[in-house]
């Protein structure tokens, strides 16, 4: 077992390399063009920046307010729950469940995507590849029945109401969007949403320096989990590998 190890080991690093070329060479020819925004992203130059909707263009002050709305509990039906709920940050953004529960208690007939990465994937589901914007995936566990996920089919005013009467969410809804009950209503609430989960990107080269160090340190001891842990932009993120 052990002399085999090592051979396994190097077929696990040229096969995370390769992936890792390929998706560089991949994602730059899908991404955008590097003058159509000002927004910062604080990406390394060799990081291309994801396509971004002309509709809605990325802006600080919605990052901010998709912030505050991905761990908004009151977006639910029982109030307890909220984006957050079943994309934490400590488990890469999904949840380490075998399927996902909603709001409600029911189970899912799949588990909730990770959505690391999320603003470089072409589609957006694990079914439905006609999901192509995070503006428009982000209503499906809103207000989706089949599944129930955060449960607020029909409860659109109640959610209007809620951000209004909110002081702070009056604010960030200005500074984002423009003064006026108007601008919040649950369009924005989605262009709002969308740019946060654009900003829920890995850097890869960070995570395979890790992972390779680990593999190292760890190597007398590959038949436990190794929980490998790094912070991008104040975002926990981890990886787990099993021997």
């Amino acid at each position: 077992m052990m002399r085999r190890l090592p051979h396994r080991l190097s077929a696990f690093a040229i096969a995370c390399l390769l992936s890792f070329l390929l998706s560089i060479a991949f994602s730059h020819v899908l991404a955008a063009p590097t003058d159509v925004s000002s927004y910062q992203w604080d990406l390394p130059d060799w990081t291309p920046r994801p396509i971004v909707p002309e509709t809605n263009p990325m802006t600080q002050a919605k990052v901010e307010l998709g912030r505050h709305l991905f761990y908004e509990k009151r977006l639910s039906v029982t109030g307890d729950f909220s984006c957050g709920s079943c994309h934490l940050q400590s488990q890469a953004f999904t949840d380490g469940k075998p399927v996902g529960v909603g709001a409600t208690g029911e189970l899912h007939p799949r588990n909730s995507m990770s959505l690391a990465n999320v603003a470089y994937n072409s589609v957006l589901t694990w079914a439905n590849p006609l999901m192509t914007t995070l503006e428009q995936q982000g209503l499906v566990p809103l207000f989706g029945e089949h599944p129930v996920e955060m449960g607020m089919v029909g409860k659109e005013n109640e959610i209007l109401t809620m951000l209004r009467d909110d002081p702070q969410y009056r604010e960030m809804f200005a500074a984002a969007f423009g003064d006026g009950d108007e601008n919040i209503n649950v369009n924005h609430l989605m262009k709002a949403i969308a740019p946060l989960s654009d900003r829920l990107y890995l850097l890869v080269h960070h995570t395979i320096a890790i992972a390779m160090a680990a593999i190292e340190t760890q190597f007398q001891n590959l038949q436990n989990v190794v929980k490998l842990y790094f912070t991008v932009n104040d975002w926990s993120v981890f990886i787990v590998m099993v021997d």
